[in-house]
């Protein structure tokens, strides 16, 4: 994008929902201290702004994308405030934000899904990026076991992400 100063055929909505999820997984992180989270979600949230950002300097529209942001920013004060105002357990407090952090992490990896119905209609793999996909689908099985290990089901919550990506590699060959 930066090269080509263009956004053609690159969706903003995926770099936006991953930044949301980087940012509630950190606050997840910081609630359960636990220092793996935090630094991971961290520099995600800081690499995923630099692509929201390159990403609005490159494309010429930028209503739509700004309007997204604005609903990403809603969304997070609106968890936040949830969080804060709402909830006086600390425990539920922590079990609400892993339960936000599994359900925006189920809408990341499922975004990357409406790829399978192009797959579909055009009979061509053409428009899966087998990198990404590789990647995506070792990143998911590493979450899984580190929440293994944790025994903290809200991390776990990426069990059926290995297998969109066996099925993503599977199509690809």
């Amino acid at each position: 994008m930066w090269r080509t100063r263009s956004t053609q055929n690159v969706p903003f909505l995926p770099f936006l929902v991953t930044c949301i999820n980087n940012l509630t997984w950190l606050y997840y992180g910081l609630w359960k201290q636990d220092s793996t989270l935090i630094t991971v979600n961290a520099v995600g949230a800081v690499l995923q702004s630099i692509c929201m950002f390159t990403y609005l300097v490159a494309s010429k529209q930028k209503s739509r994308p700004m309007s997204q942001i604005f609903v990403g920013v809603v969304y997070l004060t609106a968890l936040y405030l949830y969080l804060t105002v709402v909830i006086t357990s600390r425990t539920v407090l922590v079990d609400r934000l892993g339960l936000a952090g599994a359900g925006i992490t189920m809408l990341m990896y499922a975004s990357p899904m409406m790829e399978l119905v192009t797959v579909i209609r055009t009979k061509s793999t053409r428009s899966i990026s087998r990198p990404l996909t590789v990647a995506t689908f070792f990143a998911s099985s590493l979450w899984f076991y580190y929440g293994y290990l944790l025994q903290d089901p809200y991390v776990q919550v990426s069990i059926w992400k290995p297998g969109r990506g066996l099925m993503c590699l599977a199509l690809n060959k």
